[in-house]
C-alpha cells in the first residue's frame, strides 16, 4: 500500500506541475491595448453562421492516426473526437466520450467507462469496440502520434461500454497523453472496414475522408484552396445555445492578403499575419490581436545522418555562427524566448544550468577547423522552409547570412509542408537541414525530448535523424519512472548531452498570437489544443 500511495502522489504532484505550467501559459496575455474593448464593433457581423479560417497551408491528411501538423490537426479537432480533453483553457483533464475512469493501484491498468448512445457520423454506434479499433488501428500504422502509446500492451472490452488498457509500465503522464489533439482520437470501425484496401486499414480513404462523433463534419476539399465542414445535425454534444454551422478554411498564403481579408472582414481568423504589423492591426477596433505565452519551440534541424553533418562539430560551429538575439528582435519582434537547450524554459524538469549557445564567430571557426573544414571550405547545405511561413523564410536569410561569415554556402528552398514532410520520410531523403516548429501535445519532457529525440521516434517524429545511446537509455528509463524526482534528474542529464550533441540549433519558444475580429465570442486559448469552433460564435 505504500508504494501504491506513494504512485498517487507522485502523479498528483505531476498532474498539479504541468497544471501550474499551462496556468502561466494562460495568464501570460500580453495583449496590445486596443480600444475594441471599449467600443461597438464599427462593422456588421459578416456570414453570422459561418466561422472563416485564412491558413497559409492545407492538411497534409485528415486521418487523425497520421496527423501530426497543425493545419490537419485543425480540420480534425472538429471531427474526431478522444476519450478525454481539457477543459476550456486549463490542464485539468475531463471526460469527452469517456463518462469517467479508474487507475489499478500499479498503475499499469487504466479503465474507461464510455458515454451511452454516441453514433458516428455512418451512423456505426460508438462503444468499447470502436476505442479498440481506433487504437489497435494507430498502434499498427504506427506513424506521426503513434509513439506517445507505444507503453500500451493490450486493449480489453469489458463489456459494450468499458474498455481496460493494459501498459507495460506505468506512465505517469497517460491520462495527458490522451487528451491531446494528436492521435487518440476514435474513428468508426465501420469505415475503417469498409474502405480497407490490401490491408491498408483505410488509409488511403481517410487520407482525405473523415467519420467521427464530434460536432462538425466534411462536406468537401478543393486542394490548394479551400476546406469546408458544416455541423453534425446529430451531434451527441447537441446545439443549444451559440454555435456556428460552417467552418470554412481558406488557403491563403500570402500574409498581406490574409491581412486584408481580416480587415475586411472575409476572415474571422487569419494565422499569418506578420508581427511587424501586429502593433498596427491591434489599433482596429473591429480586430482582435491576443498574444499568448506558450511552450511552442521553433527549431532549425539538421539532418544529423548526411554528409559533413554527421559530425557534431560542424553542427555546433554552425549554432555558434548563429544571430540568436537579431532573429528573436528583428524577425519576431521580441514575441518569443531565447531557448537554453532541447528543452522549453518554462516546462517541468527544464535545466537552467545549461549554457546555451551564443554567437561566437572565432569559436565557429575554430571548430570547422577542428572538423577539416577551414574557412567554410566546400561546405554548401540546403535548408528547406514551409511554404507561406514568412517568419521561417526570415530566419533561413539570417541564417544564410550568418553562415556565409563562416564561408558556408547556404541555399534556401520554399516547398509545401506536405512535400517537405514526405522527404523526412527517410534520411537519405531529407533535406540537410529544415526550420520547424514542435508543438508539444501533452506539457510533460517525455513529450519534447522522448519524442525529438529518441532513436525510437526516427521515421515519425525524430526528423533530425539524431542518435545517441546514452540519451536513449535516459529517456527510456524517464518514461519507466514514477519517482518524479529521479525522472527530473534523468532529464537534465539527458538535456545536457543533447545540447552539447546539437543535433539542431534551439532557437526560440515564440509566443502565440492570435488574430480574429472582434466579432468573434468564445475564443480560449489553450497552450496544447487547437482551436475548437464549436465553442465559438459570432455577434
Amino acid at each position: 500500500m505504500k508504494k501504491v500511495r506513494q504512485f498517487l502522489v507522485l502523479l498528483l504532484i505531476l498532474i498539479l506541475c504541468v497544471s501550474l505550467v499551462a496556468g502561466c501559459a494562460q495568464s501570460a496575455n500580453k495583449a496590445p491595448t486596443n480600444s475594441k474593448n471599449t467600443q461597438e464593433n464599427q462593422t456588421k457581423v459578416k456570414n453570422p453562421d459561418t466561422m472563416v479560417v485564412a491558413y497559409n497551408d492545407q492538411p497534409t491528411t485528415l486521418d487523425p492516426h497520421i496527423a501530426y501538423d497543425p493545419e490537419s490537426l485543425q480540420a480534425i479537432s472538429q471531427v474526431y473526437e478522444g476519450l478525454v480533453t481539457y477543459k476550456g483553457g486549463t490542464n485539468e483533464v475531463v471526460p469527452q466520450l469517456a463518462e469517467r475512469w479508474e487507475t489499478s493501484n500499479d498503475g499499469k491498468v487504466w479503465t474507461f467507462y464510455l458515454k451511452k448512445n454516441i453514433k458516428f457520423t455512418d451512423g456505426a454506434p460508438f462503444n468499447a469496440d470502436a476505442v479498440k479499433t481506433s487504437f489497435e488501428r494507430l498502434l499498427k500504422i504506427n506513424q506521426g502520434p503513434a509513439w506517445m502509446f507505444d507503453m500500451i500492451k493490450s486493449i480489453d472490452v469489458v463489456d459494450e461500454y468499458t474498455v481496460k488498457f493494459n501498459l507495460e509500465y506505468a506512465f505517469v503522464p497517460f491520462i495527458h497523453a490522451l487528451a491531446n489533439p494528436s492521435g487518440p482520437m476514435i474513428i468508426s470501425p465501420k469505415a475503417i472496414k469498409e474502405h480497407e484496401e490490401n490491408g491498408d486499414l483505410a488509409q488511403n480513404w481517410l487520407r482525405q475522408n473523415m467519420v467521427g462523433t464530434g460536432p462538425y463534419m466534411l462536406e468537401s476539399w478543393n486542394m490548394g484552396q479551400d476546406f469546408t465542414l458544416v455541423k453534425n445535425p446529430d451531434y451527441w454534444g447537441g446545439w443549444e445555445g451559440k454555435h456556428v454551422s460552417k467552418v470554412v478554411y481558406k488557403v491563403v498564403q500570402e500574409s498581406s492578403s490574409q491581412r486584408l481579408m481580416l480587415e475586411s472582414g472575409d476572415a474571422d481568423f487569419a494565422n499569418a499575419i506578420p508581427r511587424d504589423v501586429i502593433e498596427d492591426l491591434s489599433k482596429n477596433p473591429d480586430i482582435t490581436v491576443q498574444v499568448d505565452s506558450t511552450v511552442n519551440l521553433l527549431n532549425l534541424f539538421f539532418n544529423n545522418q548526411r554528409g559533413a553533418l554527421k559530425d557534431k562539430r560542424v553542427r555546433q560551429a554552425m549554432a555558434y555562427g548563429f544571430s540568436y538575439d537579431d532573429c528573436i528582435k528583428g524577425v519576431f519582434n521580441n514575441l518569443g524566448k531565447r531557448m537554453q537547450g532541447p528543452l522549453p524554459p518554462g516546462m517541468w524538469a527544464h535545466d537552467s544550468t545549461i549554457k546555451p549557445y551564443e554567437k561566437d564567430v572565432e569559436k565557429a571557426k575554430k571548430l570547422l577547423e577542428e572538423a577539416g573544414y577551414p574557412g567554410g571550405k566546400g561546405l554548401k547545405f540546403t535548408i528547406m522552409v514551409e511554404t507561406g511561413s514568412e517568419d521561417y523564410k526570415k530566419v533561413a536569410e539570417l541564417f544564410q547570412s550568418d553562415m556565409k561569415e563562416l564561408g558556408i554556402d547556404i541555399s534556401i528552398q520554399v516547398l509545401a509542408w506536405a512535400t517537405i514532410k514526405d522527404m523526412l520520410a527517410s534520411a537519405e531523403t531529407a533535406p540537410d537541414m529544415f526550420i520547424s516548429g514542435f508543438y508539444p501535445d501533452y506539457l510533460d519532457p517525455d513529450n519534447v525530448l522522448y519524442a525529438l529525440y529518441s532513436s525510437r521516434t526516427i521515421g515519425s517524429i525524430n526528423e533530425s535523424f539524431y542518435t545517441n545511446p546514452q540519451v536513449d537509455q535516459l529517456l527510456e528509463e524517464a518514461r519507466r519512472s514514477t519517482d518524479l524526482a529521479h525522472r527530473e534528474e534523468l532529464y537534465k542529464r539527458a538535456q545536457q548531452i543533447i545540447n552539447d550533441d546539437c543535433p539542431a540549433i534551439f532557437i526560440l519558444v515564440r509566443d502565440n498570437i492570435t488574430t480574429m475580429r472582434s466579432w468573434v465570442k468564445g475564443f480560449v486559448f489553450h497552450p496544447i489544443l487547437v482551436n475548437r469552433y464549436y465553442f465559438m460564435y459570432k455577434e
